[in-house]
């Protein structure tokens, strides 16, 4: 984390900036330093190829749930269908 104070106060040091100059651009630079990526937050990204994984793992879920949901649904009508025809 970038310390402000001391940031301005270095560059008013030399005399290349005014105390204003020195405090806006401490600020600034402060400001940009949280839009800047660091090596933890690229590790972080999920890439395409984890989506894909994650999406095939979740269609073979839905694929097992839908067949037990049929299997299921077929043993209720032959049950049915013995008690109708006994």
């Amino acid at each position: 984390m970038l310390d402000t104070y001391e940031y301005a106060q270095r560059l008013q040091k030399d005399g290349a900036f005014t105390e204003q100059q020195a405090r806006l651009l401490a600020q600034e630079r402060l400001a940009l330093e949280e839009h800047i990526m660091t090596r933890s937050d690229l590790a972080n990204l999920v890439t395409k190829q984890d989506l894909s994984q994650a999406l095939s793992q979740l269609e073979l879920k839905l694929t097992l749930r839908m067949g037990a949901m049929q299997i299921a649904a077929i043993g209720i009508l032959v049950a049915a269908m013995k008690l109708l025809i006994a």
